[in-house]
């Protein structure tokens, strides 16, 4: 039985939306609220398509890295409790001890809130199987290498999916990876799923644009897909900027649209709204393409979001400049929302037929030694060669690029951006105020490697430059080395 549905809210730009669809009779009292999932949005992930298709998360496992979550919740039937641990306290009991830790639960619920059962939520991929892995006893919590690398490395063998819905702050400093998690994650690749490698989903985090997940160490290395947030047709205003961002999912819609999961005591909380909850979208999405094909390496379903995520008519209304740009591989890229919108319709369908990607080389250039000086708002760009008789990657997956420079005061006045042999400009790194405000009076050298997916299947023979911009007057800055290292393959991927 279905009937019409109107809904009415406002868009960015504050004018009045009608959108009108079908209703379905469902069980389930908030499906209809849950924009996310149906075609209430102007662009939509296209999930019920995938379900229709017949892919709802069935025999793949998801654990859910978060802070303790209820584990008997009746909207969570498909959780494995047996399966689940509490790396905060070191047991195998990951529930809360009061309702002040919902989030994990909220998360849980946007991946698997189980279908049809007359209760709450649906999540997106409702057939999957959900492992708690408890690691935030609190907000605050303090945690160590060993804690972290042990959670995500929770049962690597059976789980498939890991989603994590937290990370630091990005408006200042830099979150070093740990040398434990570092080899957790690498192992991870190496060995997970039976050697097919798990998938680690990272949220790119909510402090705006002047913030970045480039500097946060789990957005540093190649095995981690950093999902970004938006709304109605826009990148949400909390939304980072960098190169390291894969994807986007709907974290909110305009002004009042939040989204709405489980939640502790067995409740449904709404008002949801952040990284956090774009981040489970994705997994659930992954989750739908691994069940059309479970054969997929951890590279492959990197691929696979590169390939079918769309840009649609999404608007950066926070910046001058929209910056979204066509690289020199032909796809669109945005500083924030990356290559755009998950379409879980698009993913499954090309998940069916995908096959394995090529071996992946890797390559590093020349050190790079300008030694040039930067004050005064000044700007200063370094280039360097790579010849095709030297690397023999043409089609690159991963840039990760090691930038050092001196400065004597506000290091985050400083902005860095990567510019390919085909013209593609990625932000590294953007002004951060409150970095500059953090290192107002010290001086010291700084050296930090950035992950760029933004140049996903360029080519990397030609010139490449690092263009540096210095956003203070009292600063001084010399540009001291730079070298890329490249991860990609030497045929190309899309012809099997």
């Amino acid at each position: 039985m279905t009937n019409e549905k109107k809904v009415k809210f406002l868009d960015i730009d504050r004018k009045e939306i009608v959108m009108t669809y079908a209703d379905t009779a469902n069980p389930d009292p908030e499906l209809t609220d849950m924009w996310h999932l149906n075609g209430v949005m102007r662009y939509t992930h296209r999930i019920e398509e995938a379900w229709a298709l017949g892919y709802t998360g069935k025999g793949i496992k998801v654990g859910v890295i978060d802070t303790l979550m209820q584990t008997n919740h009746i909207d969570l039937t498909n959780m494995d409790e047996s399966s689940s641990y509490d790396y905060y306290n070191d047991d195998d009991d990951p529930n809360p001890p009061d309702s002040t830790l919902y989030h994990g639960t909220t998360v849980a619920g946007v991946i698997g809130a189980t279908k049809g059962n007359n209760y709450c939520a649906v999540g997106v991929a409702y057939n999957t199987t959900l492992v708690a892995i408890g690691l935030l006893g609190s907000i605050t919590s303090t945690l160590s290498d060993s804690q972290f690398a042990r959670s995500l490395s929770h049962m690597y063998d059976t789980i498939d999916i890991y989603c994590n819905s937290y990370g630091p702050k990005g408006q200042y400093g830099y979150s070093v990876l740990g040398p434990m998690r570092r080899a957790a994650l690498e192992n991870s690749a190496r060995y997970g799923r039976q050697g097919k490698g798990n998938i680690h989903v990272f949220a790119a985090g909510n402090d705006g644009g002047i913030a970045t997940p480039n500097t946060k160490g789990v957005h540093t290395i190649i095995y981690t897909i950093g999902i970004q947030s938006v709304g109605y047709d826009y990148v949400t205003r909390y939304g980072e900027i960098g190169s390291s961002i894969m994807a986007s999912a709907y974290g909110e819609s305009a002004f009042d649209r939040f989204l709405t999961s489980t939640t502790v005591n067995s409740g449904c909380r709404d008002g949801l709204q952040g990284t956090s909850f774009a981040a489970p979208i994705a997994v659930g999405i992954i989750a739908l393409a691994l069940e059309a094909n479970n054969d997929l390496t951890w590279r492959d379903v990197q691929h696979l979001i590169v390939r079918t995520s769309k840009r649609y008519g999404f608007r950066d209304r926070f910046e001058v400049k929209n910056r979204w740009q066509r690289t020199g591989a032909g796809l669109w890229v945005h500083h924030r929302m990356g290559f755009g919108l998950m379409n879980a319709e698009a993913m499954v369908k090309k998940a069916r037929e995908w096959k394995t990607v090529p071996e992946q080389l890797t390559w590093q250039s020349q050190v790079s030694s300008p030694n040039m000086i930067l004050q005064e708002r000044s700007k200063a760009r370094s280039r360097m060669y790579v010849s095709r008789y030297d690397c023999p990657i043409r089609y690159l997956e991963h840039v990760m690029a090691t930038v050092s420079f001196d400065f004597s005061c506000c290091r985050g006045a400083v902005e860095v951006y990567l510019i390919s042999p085909s013209g593609t400009k990625v932000v590294l790194l953007p002004q951060r105020i409150a970095d500059a405000l953090f290192t107002a009076t010290i001086s010291d050298t700084f050296t930090w490697t950035y992950k760029v997916v933004h140049l996903w299947g360029e080519n990397p023979i030609g010139k490449w430059k690092v263009f540096l911009k210095l956003n203070s007057m009292i600063a001084r800055v010399e540009l001291k080395e730079w070298y890329l290292t490249f991860y990609g393959t030497s045929s190309n991927p899309l012809r099997g």
